[in-house]
């Protein structure tokens, strides 16, 4: 009876976890194209940049396009690539990762790089090496 129950158990967590790790990936969905990302504006602030973007989703036959805007504090610049790279370029990628995770419908109209930091798993990883998510 308890080699029963803590099977049951097991195998819950194990789905659990699979929810929780899935939910925190990348889509990286084939089926679905990439978007063009175009930066429009480059501003300081503050505390850092303040990027303003247009997103081009293409599909149903017709160009889907979106304004966003993505912050980026100096100390997040500096953590994930120590000034080896532009704001910009930086930005642009984290953008790139931000499509892949939310897609056209979830993508916030207004994100932080901190906050992709702790939603996207890999996103330092991904932005240092500039590789696909």
């Amino acid at each position: 009876m308890s080699s029963f129950k803590f099977e049951s158990t097991a195998s819950a967590l194990r789905g659990l976890f699979f929810l929780i790790h899935s939910a925190m990936e990348p889509l990286n969905d084939p089926i679905i194209p990439k978007p063009e990302i175009r930066v429009d504006g480059e501003h300081d602030t503050q505390t850092g940049w303040l990027f303003t973007m247009t997103v081009i989703w293409e599909g149903d036959g017709a160009a889907i396009e979106r304004d966003h805007e993505l912050t980026m504090a100096w100390v997040d610049h500096e953590h994930l690539v120590g000034g080896a790279k532009s704001p910009s370029l930086v930005a642009m990628r984290a953008m790139e990762l931000a499509c892949d995770r939310f897609g056209r419908d979830e993508l916030p109209a207004r994100c932080d790089v901190s906050s992709l930091r702790r939603l996207i798993l890999g996103f330092d990883q991904a932005i240092r090496s500039g590789q696909a998510g």
